[in-house]
């Protein structure tokens, strides 16, 4: 094991310098290779995290659904579609405490539909909320019914039909698997599914995919136990975009950036705003928690922003 690690790292022509560390146990296990300037995200970085936080007057926190603020698989199958996992009563409150704080605009942003983020969040004022990983937007405002807008107008949607009939043969050859069709987007989930099978089908799906989807402006996003199509444009990194915009005409300058995720799709999130000044991007994951200013995070989305809270 030794030698193949020194290999790795002598066949690495990144200039930067990097550990490699092991996470997990048997099966889970994983090497990870992270820049030598990360560091746990422990007390000291708490409590710098949080000073940060107090001191700003202008922060854009966006938060990431399931999987961040609760259990990542709540449920199988066709419960999936049907049910809504209800927020933990930690979560929830801080949720409610960092919404009414003027200096605060949070939003969460999540793959779910319109029906289910109402249904989870509606009852928290001010919160902002995106459906459908930004296609829709709206903020929560007390005993009003909540008005989503969209991210952009969509004219052609010709390729679902096409798309919908690729997805069903996977699902169909495929036991344990689903289809849940979505108004911007087609998710093919594969998460129920025996895991290696499931992920020798996944991959086939988007190669099948590309080769159809080639000429047609969409994107093809292989995430977390899913492969999704959906028009090009419109995703979580669109939709941040416009947020640091809408907050920075409204508000001024934005001095706290907080987002938190656990997937792929939260990665064009981070990479939004990465250029933000004094940003502080989280990711969270079940294994491995890091922080994009360099900060590896083994606590939970109550740590980190309960903290805040309390400092």
């Amino acid at each position: 094991m030794r030698g193949w690690l020194t290999d790795m790292i002598r066949a690495d022509n990144r200039t930067t310098k990097t550990n490699i560390i092991m996470v997990g146990i048997g099966k889970s296990t994983m090497l990870l290779r992270m820049r030598s300037d990360f560091h746990p995200f422990d007390e000291s970085a708490r409590s710098v995290m949080a000073k940060a936080y107090s001191k700003s007057k202008n922060r854009l926190i966006l938060l990431d659904n399931e999987g961040t603020l609760g259990p990542s698989d709540p449920f199988k199958g066709n419960e999936f579609l049907a049910q809504v996992a209800p927020l933990s009563e930690p979560v929830e409150n801080i949720l409610r405490v960092l919404a009414a704080d003027p200096h605060n605009t949070i939003c969460v942003i999540s793959g779910r539909e319109r029906d289910h983020m109402q249904d989870k969040f509606g009852g928290i004022k001010n919160l902002g909320i995106a459906a459908e990983n930004g296609y829709y937007h709206a903020w929560v405002n007390e005993n009003q019914p909540l008005e989503f807008s969209k991210l952009m107008e969509i004219k052609d949607w010709g390729w679902k039909e096409t798309v919908l009939d690729i997805l069903k043969s996977y699902k169909d050859r495929t036991d344990g698997s689903f289809i849940v069709n979505k108004d911007c987007s087609a998710r093919w989930f594969y998460r129920d599914v025996d895991t290696d099978f499931g992920i020798k089908e996944s991959n086939e799906l988007v190669a099948h995919l590309q080769i159809i989807l080639e000429n047609l402006p969409l994107d093809i996003v292989h995430g977390k136990g899913y492969v999704e199509v959906k028009p090009r444009g419109i995703g979580k990194g669109t939709y941040t975009n416009q947020m640091l915009d809408y907050v920075r005409k409204k508000k001024g300058d934005i001095d706290f950036i907080l987002c938190m995720g656990d997937s792929t799709t939260d990665e064009e999130t981070f990479a939004s705003v990465k250029e933000a000044p004094r940003s502080a991007t989280l990711e969270v994951s079940s294994l491995l928690r890091r922080i994009e200013k360099h900060i590896l995070c083994d606590c939970g989305t109550e740590g980190v922003v309960g903290r805040l809270l309390r400092e």
